[in-house]
């Protein structure tokens, strides 16, 4: 179990991965893009649970139906 920065826990063995996940949700806050973080953490460990859902999240708060797909998306990699 990895804990993050902002005391989040994952299950993942790949510290590099929840340190781009901090990166990437302070992106989020910062109002920033946070593609390149989420993206680095996400290649480093596919099954990263918190990754598909702050990918998700972030599809669906945008409020357009063009990324309700990539919302979808993102549930189904999280729930494999």
């Amino acid at each position: 179990m990895r804990v993050d920065i902002y005391k989040g826990r994952h299950t993942t063995t790949s510290d590099d991965a929840v340190a781009a996940f901090g990166e990437a949700v302070f992106a989020v806050a910062a109002h920033r893009p946070a593609g390149d973080p989420l993206g680095t953490a996400l290649r480093l460990d596919p099954t990263l649970i918190s990754g598909h859902a702050l990918k998700g999240f972030g599809s669906v708060l945008l409020g357009k139906q063009e990324n309700f797909a990539t919302g979808r998306a993102a549930l189904a990699d999280a729930r494999r």
